[in-house]
């Protein structure tokens, strides 16, 4: 089993504590739902996750964040929660934090085969500076050799993305109301041995940037057998006796 389907993806420009993902997938239970934010970030810190929840009243846990130091103008962070309530379309997923944030770019996707408690190994690369190849940090060796493994990045709009090989992602989301746009790029894979983990995305021009990844444990669901033809009889022909 795989990615199940992009939740839903928004953008704010306004400076705001809160951002708000519209669900226009809806999500059955018994899956698990990664939300990734993208903030704009003057002030060279990453914000303070206040809660993330939905419509539906599912418990979201915070994994990793990103930004923050130096020169760093874009922060990171993911969260998921496994589906206990079904998610509707039109429902919502209401991410708060502790200081007002602009520029926001925002998705939630949903995962058929985590398990119910997944989070193995988490990396960030904080404050890499301006380059047209993204990492998000080498996380230590995975426990096991079957995980999803979800990187997100967040950089300057108007950039080209090119995916990995071996690696899977929806469009890029990005606002476009000034200088300041930032941009958000998902992108995830399903490991197939144990080992240190490292997303990379390259830009079609270089930008400042971050970037963070985590990994899931999963429990791979073996393919349905398919049946083959039906086993014709003989027939069974007449004997002539002469």
């Amino acid at each position: 089993m795989s990615h199940d389907a992009l939740v839903g993806a928004d953008t704010s420009t306004a400076t705001t504590d809160t951002g708000v993902i519209t669900v226009d997938s809806a999500v059955s239970t018994g899956k698990t739902v990664t939300a990734a934010v993208v903030w704009e970030s003057g002030a060279g810190t990453i914000p303070t996750v206040s809660s993330v929840t939905d419509t539906r009243g599912n418990t979201w846990t915070v994994d990793k964040s990103a930004g923050g130091g130096g020169n760093a103008t874009v922060a990171t962070m993911i969260a998921r929660a496994r589906i206990a309530t079904a998610l509707q379309v039109g429902d919502t997923i209401t991410i708060v934090i502790g200081e007002n944030r602009v520029r926001w770019a925002m998705q939630a996707d949903a995962f058929d085969d985590v398990d119910a408690s997944p989070l193995d190994k988490t990396a960030a690369n904080n404050n890499p500076g301006n380059s047209a190849a993204l990492s998000s940090g080498v996380t230590a060796a995975t426990a096991q050799a079957y995980e999803l493994a979800v990187a997100v990045f967040g950089f300057g709009q108007g950039r080209t993305t090119t995916i990995p090989a071996g690696w899977s992602g929806t469009a890029k989301v990005e606002t476009t109301a000034g200088s300041t746009d930032r941009a958000l790029q998902v992108i995830y894979k399903y490991t197939a041995a144990t080992g240190t983990q490292e997303g990379t995305l390259t830009l079609s021009s270089g930008s400042t940037y971050t970037g963070l990844i985590a990994t899931y444990k999963a429990t791979a669901v073996a393919p349905a057998t398919k049946a083959g033809p039906p086993r014709r009889r003989p027939q069974l022909r007449n004997l002539l006796i002469r």
